[in-house]
């Protein structure tokens, strides 16, 4: 065999082998999957140990764990697994990591979920179902074929949540900035927060702002040392330098909420209701704003002057008396937590006029 003919061989074999690294690659980078009802589904166990009759003791939490017998999707094919568990008609969703095969829960922030999620009642037995769904991960590192997903059998396990320990809130809320007495907590000018009625970690009050340049805060305390300008979340407005600060000059609502980390600032809704205004319909009668700083509404009719403050950011709904307030003896008297107040009537045609940074009323 010539020199030409010995050259040509050697191509061949070289384009061969790599032919066959290529069509190696090729397979080892697109797995086959099996059809889906012969793939093999993930078996759910409660751990050694576990019982499946669980009481929740939040003195003494401990963990649930779960563990599984591995899915088989293919030779080589890696799964994602993912674990449900529902009760009540509610789903809860528990991620796991890929290749575990042993799920730890801890119980005491289970119990929450339970409650919150699943709505299982404290104290009174359920049953929970978990279920542990596989599916393929290739390249990408999330399912690419969409609708492959195996399911374990259910395991149910009867649970009896834990009654939380009640969350601790402050018992009030203070705001001071320049325009809230001159940042002075001995001022008459700091703002003195209105408990949200029977909603506990809720704080609200009304306040016109004239110069949105100064800032502003909060604190648990008329001192300094417990002052904050955020709790996490901030809604309506911007932080800087340790105060809090609007974009423009208004009359805002300011909403603390420590049940959701949440302060929400927005423009002030205040409405009249009852017969002096015409009906009992929530959110029908708002007052307008009157001389930039004043809010103010004519009485249509006679009868016992009825007036309180709307933000969704409080979570009451209808009941729009957990924001009243009433104006006794030209003073603005909110109702907080109280009861129902004192009445005070109020004849058609006069006006009724609000300065809340004066804390001051008048009918007339």
């Amino acid at each position: 065999m010539n020199k030409q003919y010995t050259h040509i061989w050697q191509l061949l074999l070289a384009a061969l082998i790599l032919s066959l690294a290529a069509c190696e690659r090729s397979t080892s980078d697109n797995p086959v999957l099996p059809a889906i009802d012969q793939a093999t589904a993930p078996v759910l166990h409660l751990d050694k140990g576990m019982t499946d009759d669980i009481v929740i003791d939040l003195d003494n939490p401990g963990n649930l764990v779960l563990t599984w017998d591995a899915a088989n999707l293919g030779e080589e094919i890696p799964v994602n697994y993912t674990l449900f568990a529902a009760a009540n008609d509610k789903t809860l969703e528990i991620p796991t990591s890929l290749g575990q095969q042993t799920l730890t829960i801890a119980l005491a922030e289970f119990n929450d979920q339970l409650i919150k999620k699943l709505e299982l009642t404290p104290g009174q037995k359920a049953t929970v179902t978990f279920t542990l769904t596989a599916a393929p991960l290739l390249d990408s590192g999330a399912p690419e074929i969409e609708g492959y997903i195996v399911t374990s059998q259910p395991l149910t396990v009867q649970i009896t949540p834990d009654t939380p320990d009640a969350p601790q809130y402050p018992e009030s809320i203070y705001m001071i900035g320049q325009e809230f007495g001159g940042w002075d907590w001995s001022s008459d000018g700091v703002v003195e927060m209105v408990p949200v009625n029977g909603h506990p970690g809720k704080f609200w009050a009304i306040r016109h702002i004239s110069d949105p340049t100064q800032g502003f805060k909060w604190s648990t305390k008329r001192d300094w040392g417990t002052d904050f300008a955020s709790l996490g979340e901030e809604v309506g407005f911007t932080t800087d330098g340790g105060n809090a600060y609007v974009d423009k000059s208004g009359i805002y609502m300011f909403l603390v909420d420590y049940t959701s980390n949440t302060i929400t600032i927005e423009t002030a809704q205040v409405f009249g209701i009852g017969d002096v205004f015409g009906d009992w319909n929530a959110g029908d009668h708002p007052l307008s704003v009157k001389e930039e700083k004043l809010m103010s509404i004519t009485a249509t009719g006679t009868g016992e002057l009825r007036l309180y403050a709307m933000t969704d950011a409080a979570g009451v709904g209808g009941d729009w008396w957990r924001m009243e307030f009433i104006i006794i003896d030209g003073q603005i008297q909110y109702r907080g937590n109280g009861g129902d107040q004192d009445r005070v009537l109020v004849n058609a045609g006069q006006e009724v006029t609000l300065d809340f940074n004066a804390g001051t009323g008048t009918i007339k």
